[in-house]
């Protein structure tokens, strides 16, 4: 395990965009045998949009994007 987050950490390292973040979550996600990953960054403001970089069904994240799910009832 020690290796494959040593990894993960190097490629969130050499990172410069989303593309390259997204690209080391679905590596790692790969490693641990995960169908699916999300990463979710809340913004300061509330009137701001979240950021969900993710491999779930485009559908899927436009809906919880849209809907508020992240919070709590």
């Amino acid at each position: 395990m020690q290796p494959v987050f040593e990894r993960f950490l190097e490629r969130l390292w050499d990172s410069v965009d989303e593309v390259d973040f997204r690209s080391a979550l679905a590596d790692v996600a790969s490693q641990f045998d995960l169908l699916a990953f999300a990463y979710l960054s809340l913004p300061r403001r509330s009137m701001d949009k979240p950021t969900l970089i993710s491999n779930y069904p485009a559908p899927w994240t436009a809906r919880y994007l849209q809907h508020h799910l992240w919070t709590p009832p």
